[in-house]
């Protein structure tokens, strides 16, 4: 079976694209024929091939706003195929013509669990599993509040995430950029003074009149490196497992590791709340765990899962992996116990998403400081190198 991206049109001529399944475009051509679409153009999607790399993706706050727009709809007593048709008439871009496909779906008599499962890039699994349990129980906009007030609360983290992390990269980058214009335009303008001077430079100023002449020189070649590995990196971001590659690397960082723990226990627990307090079972709400943590989390909510699968307690399983802290693993044991392991593991995945932003705020504070010191050191370093040998010549001119 491939992956193709197919363009395809509806029975009142509308246009739809989206992705599905299929030996070959004979094969896309009969499952959209089944659905009452007309297939207009299909391309087979590599797994790391340009179409992967430049596919268009929907914006997750977009699809948030997007389920708590059709939550309120359904709510006040639209239909699931009216809802959908109204919510895309407000989209734009991939999203709406994801949308119009779910509602292409619906009514070629799918449920609406089997459309969403068409679209796992833009659907998660969390999502899946609680529409899964609303068409059991019926109340789908009831359940889409729920997955939205929890993927808000998730925006929200990782804005804190973010956000204490832009301000130190922003100085850096600044930084940066003051010192190549220092040692590419300044110190230039200093080097045939010393050099006309007879004086011997130091090695400090050698090692510096040396790095500026050779930037001066290759500047094309340096402006055109730098754009090419940024390039290579915004395509490399895209590829899924250079990706985990890079995250498992980066949360390692004796900084960084210790907020990423907390960030993972916070949503693991907020999550298993929100998936148990609606009736998912546990087995299958740690299978949609999985994709939640992230990469460095998953293979250890694999094994969890595999312990429950098999007849073992949570807690049991959670003390054979280090996933997380001592602190939230007894308060779901205890929640175990007692039989309120929904309320439980939202009270803990709130105070983990406490302790997360007061870490933040910690970290931020500190980092702020220390990063501007160890730019004033450089850049005022080899200031005083220009400055020291200046003074020199002046000396022996005199």
């Amino acid at each position: 079976m491939a992956r193709f991206a197919y363009t395809a049109m509806s029975m009142d001529g509308r246009p739809l694209s989206g992705e599905t399944e299929a030996a070959d475009e004979n094969g896309v051509a009969s499952e959209l024929g089944a659905r009452g679409l007309i297939l207009v153009e299909a391309k087979r999607l590599g797994e790391a091939g340009a179409a992967g790399l430049f596919a268009r993706r929907a914006d997750p706050r977009a699809v948030t706003a997007f389920l708590g727009e059709l939550s309120l709809m359904l709510k006040s007593g639209l239909t699931i195929d009216e809802a959908l048709l109204l919510a895309s008439e407000d989209l734009k871009g991939g999203l709406r013509d994801i949308v119009r496909t779910l509602r292409a779906d619906v009514l070629a008599g799918q449920s609406f669990v089997q459309a969403l499962q068409r679209h796992p890039g833009t659907f998660p699994a969390e999502i899946v599993a609680m529409a899964r349990v609303a068409e059991a129980t019926g109340h789908l906009d009831r359940v889409l509040a729920v997955v939205v007030a929890q993927r808000q609360r998730g925006h929200i983290l990782a804005d804190k995430v973010t956000g204490a992390l832009r301000y130190p990269a922003f100085l850096l980058l600044a930084a940066a950029s003051v010192l190549v214009f220092f040692l590419v335009h300044v110190v230039p303008q200093f080097a045939g003074l010393i050099g006309d001077s007879g004086q011997t430079p130091g090695s400090m100023v050698a090692t510096v009149l040396a790095l500026s002449a050779w930037m001066a020189e290759n500047s094309d070649l340096l402006g055109g490196g730098a754009i090419l590995v940024l390039s290579g990196g915004l395509l490399a971001a895209r590829v899924k497992a250079i990706r985990d590659g890079f995250v498992r690397s980066a949360t390692r960082l004796p900084l960084i590791s210790g907020i990423w723990r907390l960030r993972r226990t916070a949503l693991f627990t907020t999550n298993l709340g929100t998936l148990l307090s609606q009736g998912v079972p546990l087995v299958e709400a740690l299978k949609v765990l999985e994709s939640v943590v992230g990469v460095d989390g998953e293979a250890l909510v694999a094994a969890v899962g595999d312990d429950v699968r098999r007849g073992g307690r949570l807690s049991e399983a959670l003390g054979r992996v280090d996933l997380l802290p001592d602190v939230a693993a007894r308060m779901l044991r205890i929640g175990e116990e007692t039989g309120e392991l929904a309320t439980v593991a939202s009270e803990a995945g709130a105070l983990y998403e406490k302790k997360l932003t007061e870490r933040l705020d910690r970290v931020g504070a500190l980092v702020g400081p220390i990063a501007i010191i160890v730019i004033a050191v450089v850049i005022g370093g080899l200031m005083v190198t220009i400055m020291s040998a200046l003074m020199s010549v002046n000396q022996l001119v005199s």
